[in-house]
């Protein structure tokens, strides 16, 4: 039978759950169909703009009846800014649903039919949480509707609209960040505007402001602002730093970035300190055990561990600059270490290198901790792993960011 859906169908759909990464899940005729900006319980008429072999995916044109899980969002910003994609969905619901995705993800994808997730740890704060967010600089202003063709439609200073990297959309509040630094979000608005300082433009490569990064300590209380920019120039900065130190004499540190590479990324090339030091983390691990080794293949990383190590009055750690990827190969430089009582994983969201997951047994650990922010791959090296003998035991789900799709599990395996 010819599945009578094709692009540019209108349907009415009842949405049965969040996929992993945050679209709604309906069903036409057994047909599955992924609707952006939709949560569970709603029913929906759609447009499908995208036919695949095994599925669709629609964006919602009407909402026919809500969800009883419905709640009334927060931000005036959403849901166009795509920052937040489930502020809508009632907070219980929303970790019901993650815990349904992981659960699902390792019952089809790693055959495991009796998986269930043993613990989830909600969040204790479900706005004001992030400590670290990156806005972005741009001359090309995301006109949202029903909003006049405003003078400064050529600055922005937000975030960037979904699947549109040449779009910002002006944020003027988050509430997903620390209160303090949408004071600061706007007052570097209003000094970059007044003193003409110009957005950078990542088509022609031209323009000065490119980044503002805020980092909140929620338990140090301290705050550090970083400026990106596409070129050298303190002393364009200083209209706004000076502004920043009187009205907030409370910043730590303030930084400028520079970066001069057309990809749009946050992290700079070089680094001014303009005012304070940098900041630190904590090596938590290391009282727990009698000795601890770190990897990482980024200088400055190991660089900040080593010296945050001497601050904090830690001795028992070994920290190696070394790619992970190649390191351990076929059972390399294993001898240089003691069998371990555990190994932590934390990898990226891509997941191990296939060559470390082929190595992992020559180590001769019985326990494993594996850390994702990425239950799919965490899901596929998993797989790996229990083929060569260790059994995963338990699974905790750690919501860190409500409000959006993204998960955080901790996995205990062990032989």
């Amino acid at each position: 039978m010819i599945n009578p859906i094709v692009k540019g169908s209108e349907l009415s759909l009842e949405i049965e759950s969040l996929a992993f990464g945050g679209k709604g899940v309906a069903r036409k005729d057994n047909f599955v169909v992924f609707v952006n900006n939709t949560i569970p319980g709603q029913k929906v008429r759609v447009l499908v703009y995208k036919k695949h072999r095994g599925y669709a995916e629609a964006r919602p044109l009407e909402i026919l009846r809500d969800s009883p899980h419905a709640v009334d969002s927060l931000c005036n910003h959403f849901p166009v800014c795509g920052g937040c994609s489930t502020q809508n969905l009632n907070y219980k619901e929303q970790v019901n649903q993650k815990k349904k995705q992981v659960e699902d993800l390792y019952i089809r994808q790693a055959g495991i039919d009796d998986f269930t997730v043993d613990k989830v740890i909600a969040a204790e704060k479900q706005y004001n949480y992030r400590n670290k967010m990156e806005f972005s600089f741009s001359n090309r202003r995301w006109i949202i509707d029903g909003e006049k063709e405003f003078s400064e439609s050529d600055f922005a200073l937000g975030l960037h609209i979904p699947r549109r990297y040449d779009k910002i959309l002006d944020i003027n509040e988050c509430h997903i960040q620390e209160k303090l630094c949408n004071n600061i979000l706007n007052l570097v608005r209003t000094e970059a505007l007044n003193n003409n300082l110009k957005p950078y433009d990542n088509k022609t490569n031209n323009g000065y402001l490119r980044h503002l990064v805020l980092r909140f300590g929620y338990n140090t209380g301290e705050l550090m602002v970083n400026l990106v920019t596409s070129y050298e120039n303190t002393k364009l900065l200083e209209p706004i730093i000076k502004a920043l130190l009187n009205q907030f004499p409370d910043i730590t540190s303030i930084v400028n970035n520079i970066n001069t590479r057309r990809a749009v990324t946050a992290y700079g090339e070089s680094e001014i300190i303009l005012h304070g030091a940098p900041g630190s983390i904590t090596l938590f691990l290391a009282r727990f055990v009698k000795n601890i080794y770190g990897f990482d293949v980024i200088k400055s990383a190991i660089e900040d561990a080593r010296r945050n190590a001497v601050v904090n009055g830690i001795d028992n750690t070994k920290f190696q600059k070394v790619n992970l990827d190649t390191y351990f190969k076929k059972g390399r430089n294993l001898d240089n270490y003691p069998i371990p009582d555990l190994l932590i994983l934390d990898p990226p969201r891509s997941g191990i290198h296939k060559n470390l997951v082929k190595s992992l047994p020559k180590f001769g650990s019985r326990r494993i901790v594996y850390v994702s922010c990425n239950p799919t791959t965490q899901a596929r090296d998993i797989i790996q792993l229990t083929h060569w003998g260790w059994k995963l035991q338990s699974m905790t789900l750690v919501d860190m960011f409500p409000h959006t799709p993204h998960i955080e599990t901790v996995a205990l395996l062990t032989k």
